[in-house]
């Protein structure tokens, strides 16, 4: 018996354009027989599959560290904002200790 994997078809091409490329008849299992259409395009081998698995779970990771750094960098931009209104406070309260120290004098 042979086993035949179908990939989803990619969700961000139009239906021209995917018309344009295949025919209708590529991707289709034969029910009254239970096999197959041949199509290279289509079958994967089991070496395919092993590969998408592994590059779904690479992506997997990918996305998790890119969210753990924008949350890093939002944590970090707070931080920094936070930081530069003590800053401004500062100057200001050393405004007010020089104008005091000016007129005790």
């Amino acid at each position: 018996m042979q086993t035949c994997y179908f990939p989803q078809l990619p969700y961000l091409m139009d239906h021209a354009a995917l018309s344009a490329t295949q025919s209708s008849t590529e991707d289709v299992l034969d029910f009254a027989t239970g096999e197959c259409q041949p199509s290279h395009r289509h079958l994967m081998t089991h070496e395919d599959h092993t590969d998408l698995d592994l590059s779904l779970e690479l992506n997997r990771q990918l996305h998790a560290k890119l969210r753990r750094k924008q949350e890093e960098i939002s944590a970090l931009k707070e931080t920094n904002s936070q930081l530069r209104n003590l800053a401004k406070q500062t100057e200001h309260y050393a405004t007010i200790l020089d104008v005091m120290h000016f007129f005790r004098k």
